[in-house]
């Protein structure tokens, strides 16, 4: 006999305000929330990347939270990158960032994102 086929025989209905309960035997567990993330990088050719990411959050209410990102990145052969995202759902936002190797192990990093609100815009300074 089976997890499955045993819990059919001891499900009760008296779980219904959580269905997502499940009693094996004497011990009881509950799904409180769930996280799943996913992403996939695709080199589009030696200097240019795609990467597609997504995120997903289910609480306890049966609501759920989420976003999809889209990001494209250049590399340029004098060791510097410039890279482009989009992120829509539960968050929107736009950024550009962008890196530059400088001569005696210095270097340059600037980041720029725009957070979009209900409407209005947020622009972040560090």
């Amino acid at each position: 006999m089976s997890l499955w086929e045993e819990r059919e025989e001891e499900y009760d209905g008296e779980d219904d305000e959580n269905p997502v309960g499940i009693t094996y035997g004497e011990e009881k567990g509950v799904l409180q929330s769930l996280e799943v993330a996913q992403s996939i990088e695709v080199p589009l050719t030696a200097n240019d990347t795609l990467e597609y990411a997504c995120n997903m959050k289910s609480t306890v209410d049966g609501r759920g939270e989420g976003s999809v990102t889209t990001t494209f990145r250049h590399t340029f052969p004098s060791s510097s990158w410039l890279q482009g995202e989009a992120q829509f759902g539960d968050a929107t936002a736009l950024s550009v960032k962008g890196f530059r190797q400088l001569p005696s192990a210095c270097f340059v990093f600037s980041h720029l994102s725009m957070h979009f609100l209900q409407d209005t815009f947020v622009v972040p300074t560090p």
